[in-house]
């Protein structure tokens, strides 16, 4: 195997999340690894030309050429993924998600621990909580449950070769639903990397910050206090590298409030939106959501036509 080979990175999108793929697009250009592309795959024809726009903007920068957009007609996150992968260059297979994040180096780490025989994932991440700023740091770890369960299913990293196909059918993440179909020996949890891998919720905005605090402590194994404390510096450098919302965050632990981090690089002014969307929970939509939402658009037209005026 090449010592840097290829790795295709796959971004499921869909309209309501524009904001949140402006930024996953720039998160995957801050990549500190040469072999890289980015698969941005949508089944909508309004936001494929919506996107095909953004990436035109010359404020990208000439390393926007890394990334790809596929307009698939697909009802399954399993059938994007297998006509997906049919069109990447890559060696390597990389889940990212447009409502994560990854540290600069994650590609270049991660691949030491992925092999054509293992794939890789990571068992410790970040946890963001857009509305409070406050980032928690937490390790799965847990024995039992769901192979997704256990460790960030969306830094979920394989090489092709090793991927047998699936045939999943329900709403998890693609990299979720990948996971579940390997035996432990198929994969590896890398411990002790969480600074490399961020998920983000934005809670509900009428609770108060007390419940964010809350919800994260109940984290998976969140880190206590006094273990961010002994590693503040290795965390402090890390957030340091990701671009945020804003340029202060509090870095928590199941103790509450750690450490706080300031300076950390904004997102550009000309981003249309770094905050989540109303349908933040909603990954991409099922046959049913989409059936709907195609029901009440001809439902809109129609009414439209019945109230134009007649010459």
């Amino acid at each position: 195997m090449p010592q840097t080979p290829m790795v295709s990175a796959v971004c499921i999108s869909h309209s309501s999340r524009f904001g949140l793929l402006q930024r996953a697009i720039l998160n995957f250009l801050d990549q500190d690894y040469p072999a890289k592309e980015l698969l941005v795959v949508t089944g909508e024809i309004g936001h494929a030309e919506r996107i095909r726009a953004y990436l035109r903007d010359t404020r990208l920068g000439p390393a926007v050429g890394q990334v790809r957009l596929l307009h698939l007609n697909f009802r399954q996150i399993s059938d994007m993924l297998l006509h997906t992968l049919a069109k990447a260059y890559g060696a390597v297979i990389a889940a990212w998600d447009d409502d994560t994040l990854s540290h600069p180096d994650r590609f270049k780490i991660q691949l030491e621990y992925t092999t054509p025989k293992e794939a890789s994932v990571l068992g410790e991440s970040l946890y963001y909580y857009y509305d409070t700023d406050e980032v928690f740091v937490t390790s799965y770890a847990q024995p039992a449950g769901r192979a997704s369960d256990r460790c960030a299913s969306s830094s979920l990293m394989f090489y092709r070769e090793s991927f047998s196909g699936y045939n999943a059918n329900n709403q998890l993440p693609w990299s979720a639903q990948v996971l579940e179909t390997m035996t432990h020996e198929e994969y590896l949890i890398i411990p002790s990397r969480p600074m490399l891998f961020l998920a983000g919720s934005n809670g509900n905005n009428l609770r108060p910050v007390t419940w964010h605090r809350k919800q994260g402590s109940m984290l998976p194994a969140t880190w206590k206090a006094d273990q961010l404390q002994k590693k503040s510096e290795s965390i402090e450098q890390a957030l340091k590298k990701y671009s945020w919302p804003t340029a202060k965050l509090d870095v928590c632990g199941k103790d509450g409030v750690a450490m706080e981090v300031t300076g950390v690089p904004v997102w550009p002014s000309w981003l249309e939106s770094v905050e989540p969307p109303e349908d933040w929970e909603l990954r991409i939509p099922n046959a049913e959501y989409q059936d709907l939402k195609f029901k009440e658009h001809q439902s809109k037209r129609a009414a439209e036509k019945a109230n134009r005026p007649t010459k």
